[in-house]
């Protein structure tokens, strides 16, 4: 039976031998973290969506859908956050790592996690999983879903047959940690999913103004590419439905879950970008600038922020709108943003 949740649920000779002489005594001495072959890494997946229906909620439209994200890898999926102090409003999560021998080393990941934000007294790991939504004639029309933050746990029993599965649910709910918790534990066992319903608090994306039609639905576990897995293209399913002028029924036309390739992959222009051939710099004035890389749907998957006290110059070779992003983006191809799109606000000449 599916477990609940509370509210449903490195010169000479001589200095090369020595280096290579300290390498080997470090290996040989140090503990190393378990290299791919010998690591039994998780398989994040998306299980189809469901339970789909319409509510209106204060003037808005909201679409609503039950989501599973199940482990079909040889290892489980655990994440581990960390603070250092009870002031610290987030904290940074680290993947755990199985060996196949035994034991287990922690890799640190760009998640973080935060506390609460949807009723539940628990902190969640933000962006586990993500919410597209565009028209099947016009992807620039992509919204994204409210949900961010998410506490997994072992609650629908999936594949139990899979080399490693549990038969009986391990992570649990109170592993989440309250308040003023200085860490904490979530995961997903071998064959297990964790399931999002419907009626969760903001398990919706936002379809006010729409208008009726065929759409897109994409939903993509670990989108970022923060954690470690057998196979990091097959965390996506879609799912084209449509959406009526009124009322709350949706019909599910088609789905699959060929998409994870897109989904993870930074784009390097978009529709109407102005392309720059050659390249040319741009100044940047001096601040701190958050570069971000989006899919091809606009939806961000990483950020780097870098503080230039003297300012600087990037080299662009477009400057495009971006599906969902406010305003004009450059994409930099050298320099300290190379691969990152810099918005073209402020500093930014």
């Amino acid at each position: 039976m599916a477990r609940t949740r509370e509210a449903t649920v490195s010169l000479a000779l001589a200095v090369t031998l020595a280096m290579l002489l300290a390498a080997f005594v470090v290996g040989t001495l140090a503990p190393r973290p378990a290299d791919a072959a010998s690591a039994r890494l998780p398989n994040l997946r998306m299980l189809p969506l469901s339970d789909w229906t319409i509510q209106n909620v204060g003037g808005r439209r909201l679409l609503r859908f039950t989501t599973i994200m199940a482990n079909q890898g040889p290892g489980p999926f655990e994440v581990r956050g960390r603070r250092t102090s009870r002031s610290d409003p987030t904290m940074q999560i680290d993947q755990v790592i199985f060996h196949e021998g035994g034991g287990s080393h922690r890799a640190s990941t760009g998640a973080v996690g935060k506390y609460a934000g949807d009723g539940h007294d628990h902190w969640h790991v933000q962006r586990i999983m993500t919410y597209e939504l565009y028209r099947v004639d016009n992807p620039a029309t992509v919204r994204g879903g409210a949900k961010t933050g998410f506490c997994f746990l072992d609650t629908t029993p999936w594949r139990l047959g899979l080399p490693h599965a549990r038969q009986s649910p391990y992570y649990q709910e109170e592993w989440c940690g309250g308040r003023q918790a200085l860490s904490n534990r979530v995961g997903i066992s071998v064959g297990w999913g964790d399931r999002y319903p419907w009626d969760f608090a903001f398990q919706w994306i936002d379809i006010t103004g729409l208008p009726s039609g065929r759409y897109v639905v994409r939903s993509t576990v670990d989108i970022s590419d923060w954690y470690r897995e057998t196979n990091d293209y097959d965390n996506c399913r879609w799912t084209r439905i449509r959406i009526p002028s009124t009322g709350s029924r949706v019909e599910v036309l088609d789905s699959g879950a060929d998409c994870g390739r897109d989904a993870i992959t930074p784009a390097h222009t978009f529709p109407g970008a102005r392309t720059y051939d050659p390249p040319r710099t741009v100044s940047i004035q001096p601040g701190t600038y958050t570069g971000r890389t989006f899919n091809d749907l606009g939806t961000q998957l990483r950020a780097k922020r870098v503080t230039l006290g003297d300012g600087g110059t990037a080299i662009v070779d477009r400057l495009a709108r971006i599906p969902g992003q406010a305003g004009r983006w450059f994409h930099v191809v050298e320099r300290r943003f190379a691969g990152y799109w810099l918005r073209d606000s402020g500093g930014v000449d």
